[in-house]
């Protein structure tokens, strides 16, 4: 299976563990929950900044929110969540090509031709979504 993991991929057993294991619905309530997925980051400032300036600055950028303002010797550390476009994106990408709509030149060879239209693969993601609805 490690040389040709094909075999596996492509089993009536790896069919039926996929549709138990990581069904449409399940994929699609774990991608809705990822939607919100946020990270804790940290940026310090000169002690000479207020809060209120602190909090602007940081909430004036998108999906950013202050948790936390905190005084040290010499500065401000302020903890903000930021979206994690990462991580959600990774784990779209992996739920789609799992179901096959979505493919790297890697996958060329299964069921992919390099001048795949893309409108086809949208129009395959809406078919699934709206089976979802």
């Amino acid at each position: 299976m490690a040389k040709n993991p094909y075999k596996l991929t492509q089993s009536k057993g790896w069919a039926e563990a996929n549709e138990n294991l990581l069904s449409d619905e399940h994929i699609l309530e774990i991608h809705n929950k990822l939607l919100d997925s946020v990270k804790i980051s940290k940026f310090i400032f000169p002690i000479s900044i207020s809060d209120s300036e602190i909090r602007s600055i940081i909430e004036s950028v998108q999906d950013c929110k202050v948790v936390f303002i905190k005084l040290l010797k010499n500065s401000k550390v302020c903890s903000y969540s930021i979206s994690d476009r990462t991580t959600v994106l990774k784990a779209i990408e992996l739920g789609y090509r799992i179901h096959g709509l979505l493919y790297t030149s890697k996958d060329a060879k299964n069921n992919f031709t390099e001048n795949q239209d893309i409108k086809e693969v949208v129009g395959r993601i809406r078919n699934l979504q709206s089976s979802w609805d």
